[in-house]
């Protein structure tokens, strides 16, 4: 970690409505003014533009496919056509079968499937993995094919990364059957 420095916000009380005093800056320099309620803001907002991280914008990802394509019998990767959000340029048309994890730490990861009818007593099968490691799964659900009507399947998971780890969502059914779309999400949680 970097050297940091200690900043206190000093003491800050109301004075009339939306007029502040501020006792001293973070840079320890007196104020002996009122402020405005909107020139606090900027105050505050300079004071924690200064910190290591940032909790409105953590790293997420959305990804989509919205063309039809065949599941087989083979476990195969959906690729993904484009992206909804991408805080942390972590999905990109040249490797568009993964989400790239660019920062560390734990992440919620979600999928959404859909299939068109199929026979029945045949399955549906959606996995994320990660690293292309069959045996390294975030979460994954097989269901019974619908005879009739659309088979939807939504699962997720929570899994500590490192950087440059990738999930990617894996089909497979026990026909070839259209996909209708799949959704895939990656969020920073910690």
């Amino acid at each position: 970690m970097a050297d940091t420095q200690e900043q206190s916000l000093g003491e800050i009380t109301p004075v009339d409505g939306d007029y502040f005093r501020a006792v001293d800056d973070p840079g320890g320099t007196p104020i002996s003014s009122n402020v405005t309620g909107t020139a606090l803001k900027a105050y505050l907002k300079a004071y924690f533009d200064t910190l290591y991280f940032d909790i409105a914008t953590p790293p997420k990802c959305s990804v989509y496919v919205t063309t039809d394509f065949n599941t087989t019998t083979s476990l195969a990767n959906v690729t993904f056509e484009d992206q909804f959000y991408d805080t942390d340029s972590m999905w990109t048309s040249v490797s568009a079968a993964r989400i790239t994890i660019n920062t560390a730490g734990t992440y919620l990861i979600t999928a959404n499937i859909a299939w068109s009818s199929g026979t029945a007593g045949t399955y549906r099968h959606a996995g994320i993995y990660v690293n292309n490691n069959t045996d390294n799964i975030v979460a994954h659900m097989t269901v019974p094919a619908a005879s009739s009507g659309i088979t939807t399947m939504t699962i997720s998971g929570q899994y500590d990364f490192a950087a440059n780890d990738y999930v990617q969502l894996k089909v497979q059914a026990g026909e070839t059957e259209a996909t209708l779309y799949a959704y895939m999400a990656a969020l920073r949680l910690a």
